[in-house]
């Protein structure tokens, strides 16, 4: 097959795609742009939209602000319950509802989890805020007996039925498969998403991801995996996995805004890239860059 055959173009295969897992300034962490610059990309490779994600709390009044500046693109927001915003917190969860978040992130860079994995809270090996105060403790979803702790199910009831989706965030294989089976036993009707799931975090297994597989849970690989910065797969790897499991609900993203790396939408095309030159059909690309994130939005 020519390269000329591999390669997807740009304006072809981003049209109307979103990029749901995007980092820009504000931030603590040193990021590649802001918002408005992001925004700004996203409209010119004629994507549908894209979700801002703030490790360090709230990035709804960001998207607010700027989808009353540009028409022509649709930007979303949502929390991350990590400490700064009190962590595994019913009330800052009820009002980020309230006020239009499009995805709720349990804990990521203060987790329980992330400690375990790179060795300390609130910064990664690649990355820091400098922050004079750190938690002495990661975050768990799960009490001491391993069941979800009554924040979390007080979290779960106020995410049931609305169009908000439940982002993993950094916790564990072991906190999904918890997570997973309370949402299925109590018949919440929530769209659970699985965050970057060849990143280091959670790192799960074909098997665990083929279990969990279900018309309600999707599972995010993003372009950060195969980067020189992440590198925790090869686009091969997960090309295979994608094939191995078809039916599973696969959404492509970015994660992109750290400063070693390209933006969004330059991240989105490279990974689509990589994966279409492993042999993953176009057509398999786009609906995990344009049907499943819009499912997963609600949109």
């Amino acid at each position: 097959m020519g390269s000329n055959q591999k390669r997807l173009l740009d304006s072809d295969i981003l049209s109307n795609a979103w990029d749901i897992h995007v980092h820009a300034n504000p931030s603590l962490f040193p990021r590649s742009n802001d918002c408005i610059e992001a925004t700004q990309a996203c409209i010119s490779a004629k994507m549908n939209g894209l979700v801002l994600k703030s490790h360090h709390g709230s990035s709804i009044e960001m998207a607010y602000a700027i989808n009353k500046q540009f028409i022509e693109t649709k930007i979303f927001g949502g929390l991350v319950l990590n400490c700064f915003v009190g962590g595994l917190n019913p009330f800052a969860v009820e009002s980020a509802v309230r006020m239009g978040a499009k995805i709720i992130w349990l804990p990521t860079i203060h987790a329980d989890n992330h400690a375990n994995v790179f060795h300390e809270l609130g910064r990664f090996d690649f990355q820091n805020s400098h922050l004079s105060h750190t938690p002495k403790e990661g975050l768990s979803i799960l009490d001491p007996s391993g069941q979800l702790k009554e924040s979390v199910r007080q979290i779960l009831k106020l995410i049931h039925k609305t169009p908000v989706a439940l982002g993993t965030g950094h916790i564990s294989a072991q906190e999904i498969i918890a997570l997973h089976e309370f949402i299925k036993v109590e018949n919440f009707r929530i769209r659970l998403l699985i965050n970057h799931v060849f990143f280091k975090i959670p790192c799960l297994s074909l098997e665990l991801i083929e279990a969990l597989a279900t018309d309600w849970t999707w599972f995010e690989t993003c372009y950060f995996s195969i980067s020189k910065l992440g590198k925790t797969k090869t686009a091969d790897e997960i090309a295979a996995a994608i094939k191995k499991l078809p039916n599973a609900r696969w959404i492509l993203a970015s994660d992109s805004g750290q400063i070693q790396n390209p933006g969004t939408p330059e991240a989105l095309i490279t990974f689509a890239n990589a994966l279409h030159s492993a042999g993953l059909e176009r057509s398999t690309i786009e609906r995990a860059l344009k049907q499943e994130p819009e499912a997963l939005l609600n949109e």
